[in-house]
């Protein structure tokens, strides 16, 4: 994994807070640079009660289609999902558990993404794929921290989220 990781960084020269990746990310999902253009989510809040949206690995998409890979799986392996869009109760992925964390208010961003980068690991640990589909899967789960959860548009995302959560529980309490 230590191997995977150091490939990683040198493949990807530039660091995740570095503009070079900052204008990847944008260009990937059709924002500009400074992200002063945040993807609206769609409202979940329903009588004072948020409902989690399960949106698969969201971000990544872009990174997803940059690659011609599914984002949700993209080692491409028969048990490398990431996500399966359903909570993490039910069997839900990484990705599924993020959102829910994501949209727990309080919630500690740092927190969220150490759990999620942690998740996609232990499922390339477990996965019965070959070495290769290992290999790819650990890529992967790196890729999609370091380029996905570690740029400004993460912090500004988990930001309206938190934000929405935070409106809806004050809706209740009214």
């Amino acid at each position: 994994m230590f191997a995977v990781k150091q490939q990683l960084v040198r493949k990807n020269a530039a660091t995740p807070s570095s503009p070079a990746v900052d204008e990847r990310v944008a260009t990937a999902t059709g924002l500009s640079a400074d992200f002063s253009m945040i993807p609206a989510h769609s409202k979940q809040c329903v009588d004072g009660h948020w409902n989690v949206e399960y949106d698969g690995c969201s971000l990544p998409k872009a990174l997803g289609g940059l690659y011609g890979v599914d984002s949700d799986n993209p080692a491409g392996g028969k048990d490398t999902q990431f996500a399966l869009r359903t909570p993490c109760a039910s069997g839900g992925k990484a990705c599924d558990c993020h959102d829910e964390c994501y949209q727990t208010y309080p919630a500690n961003k740092d927190e969220c993404d150490s759990a999620m980068l942690r998740q996609m690991i232990a499922t390339c640990q477990a996965s019965a794929g070959s070495n290769d589909v290992k290999s790819e899967c650990y890529r992967w789960a790196y890729r999609y921290y370091s380029l996905g959860l570690r740029t400004p548009i993460s912090g500004q995302i988990f930001k309206q989220r938190q934000a929405q959560v935070k409106a809806c529980q004050e809706q209740s309490a009214k």
